[in-house]
């Protein structure tokens, strides 16, 4: 799949979830690199005013995408973290790269 498809599927979704009134606004950037090679960024704001602001550096290869970093932080309205999960390096003490962190710590995060 090429990278433009991937990000149509991504906006028609955020579209789908905005005219259903479930996120009040967004704002969101798309960067083309390549027809394999992307990156998205962006923040949506909810209906109750959390917000979730997240990137994904993509990378198709063999037919296969892969997320090379990618980072999805969700908040409530005054800002209080309520996840994120992202695969930054700084937790390889972890033994995954994908982790979770929540005000109780942080986590290995293990995905399919």
């Amino acid at each position: 799949m090429p990278v433009n498809h991937y990000f149509a599927e991504i906006w028609a979704a955020i579209s789908s979830y905005s005219s259903a009134g479930l996120i009040v606004s967004s704002d969101i950037s798309f960067d083309i690199r390549s027809e394999d090679i992307g990156y998205i960024k962006g923040t949506l704001t909810f209906v109750n005013n959390s917000n979730l602001h997240f990137r994904e550096y993509i990378w198709f290869k063999k037919g296969r995408m892969e997320k090379v970093s990618y980072a999805y932080h969700y908040q409530d309205e005054a800002g209080k973290l309520i996840f994120r999960y992202d695969n930054a390096l700084h937790r390889s003490a972890l033994g995954v790269k994908p982790h979770k962190h929540t005000l109780s710590g942080v986590t290995p995060a293990f995905h399919q």
